[in-house]
């Protein structure tokens, strides 16, 4: 009798840790993604749109990750939903630590041509969005496919997260195969 009660116990918890963990997923879609959004471009008389989030895919249930040193030629392909392309974040996680951080550069690419290019230094430990604002504005069309690549210096300290299945709209590709979705928010304006 003591088993099945411990059972069910467990159960519940598991239950509750779901729901906590889906809460937590909605709060940042809703509020957190937003707020990289709103600190690209910050309105000037030359950029008067705001930058807004246009999409993201994060996971409802946790993923896995991928690493993303040079010759993985890791990619998200994904469709842009306004005219101007601002910012993209990753979602990144130090995989292994002791080797200090690294430099991640990430591209947005049309076709094979590399629209915008941004490198930042991330310190060893990050797991979060990370956010990269694009130099300028990337014109685009909506709807039109293109692709977000990541690449480290071979280091190997960092993982893109990803998960199954999130992104309907693209795909991601792990050395030019295909592979499951990896998470990304987009940010732009009209």
């Amino acid at each position: 009798m003591e088993a099945t009660k411990i059972k069910i116990m467990l159960n519940c918890l598991g239950v509750l840790f779901l729901i906590a963990f889906l809460a937590g997923m909605v709060l940042l879609a809703v509020f957190v993604a937003p707020e990289f959004c709103s600190m690209l471009h910050p309105q000037t008389k030359t950029n008067s749109q705001p930058s807004i989030l246009i999409q993201n895919n994060v996971p409802q249930l946790p993923g896995g990750w991928m690493h993303f040193k040079p010759e993985n030629r890791v990619t998200q392909t994904f469709k842009p939903r306004l005219h101007a392309l601002s910012g993209v974040a990753v979602g990144i996680v130090t995989i292994n630590r002791g080797r200090g951080g690294d430099t991640i550069t990430l591209k947005v690419n049309r076709k094979g041509t590399t629209l915008a290019s941004v490198s930042q230094i991330v310190p060893e430990g990050f797991n979060g969005f990370l956010l990269f604002n694009l130099p300028s504005p990337v014109r685009v069309e909506p709807n039109e496919v293109l692709d977000i690549t990541l690449s480290d210096t071979g280091k190997i300290v960092f993982g893109w997260k990803l998960g199954s299945g999130t992104y309907k709209d693209g795909a991601g590709f792990n050395g030019g195969q295909k592979f499951m979705d990896f998470i990304f928010l987009t940010c732009g304006s009209l």
